[in-house]
């Protein structure tokens, strides 16, 4: 039986991903160890990880086949919805940021089980976090629980990364905390910190004051953000 992670690999068509990887010669995107030790602590996870895959921008419709395994080049088109809308299948380009896949071996009192986790990660670094947009991913994921549940042995985990916890409670982002609260289909939604430059420049188009305009620019300027 193929494991979880050969069926992702087979979906994977992203040239980023195949150019990233040639240039830094890290077929299988396999994180740093010190990454993975901070998902060990995270999940609990007492076993060493094996057969990690990685891989980013991967497509929400390339994780649902991947999940459902079916038969490559059937007659038999699969269903897309009962109530004729495409469901899970849209034939978009929605992804998630990081998608990290690894299986370990976890011991009982009476044998060694393997468990796979796949851990979906979303990221943000000097932008800030879109209520609408993890509300529309979030979703989504709703719509593909055939699929999640067609695998009892793979533990998926949602992971936000970003250099300030989004959870926290503040004034701004009471909307996106209830979105957060409101999804529990993996569980708790977990936080890492990624780690960003004190201050990044940008560029930003203006006026010949130096006032910012996106409509009738003349000049150009840098700037912290």
């Amino acid at each position: 039986m193929s494991t979880l992670q050969s069926r992702l690999k087979l979906f994977n068509a992203k040239e980023r991903f195949a150019l990233v990887s040639h240039i830094l010669g890290n077929a299988h995107f396999e994180p740093a160890s010190e990454f993975m030790r901070n998902i060990k602590e995270l999940y609990d996870v007492k076993s060493a990880p094996y057969d990690i895959y990685g891989a980013m921008d991967y497509h929400l419709d390339w994780l649902y086949a991947a999940l459902l395994n079916p038969e490559v080049g059937s007659p038999i088109p699969l269903g897309i919805g009962e109530d004729g809308g495409y469901g899970p299948v849209t034939g978009s380009q929605e992804d998630i940021d990081f998608l990290l896949c690894f299986s370990v071996d976890e011991k009982s009192i009476d044998a060694v089980q393997p468990v796979t986790y796949l851990v979906l990660i979303e990221a943000k670094g000097v932008t800030n976090w879109g209520t609408l947009q993890l509300a529309s991913k979030l979703a989504r994921f709703r719509t593909m629980q055939a699929a999640f549940k067609a695998n009892p042995d793979v533990r998926t985990k949602l992971l936000l990364m970003s250099p300030i916890d989004p959870r926290e409670e503040n004034r701004q982002n009471q909307a996106l905390r209830k979105v957060l609260t409101d999804f529990e289909d993996f569980g708790s939604i977990d936080w890492l910190p990624i780690s960003m430059e004190a201050a990044y420049h940008k560029v930003v188009r203006c006026d010949a004051n130096g006032v910012p305009t996106k409509t009738a620019p003349t000049h150009w300027k840098v700037q912290l953000r």
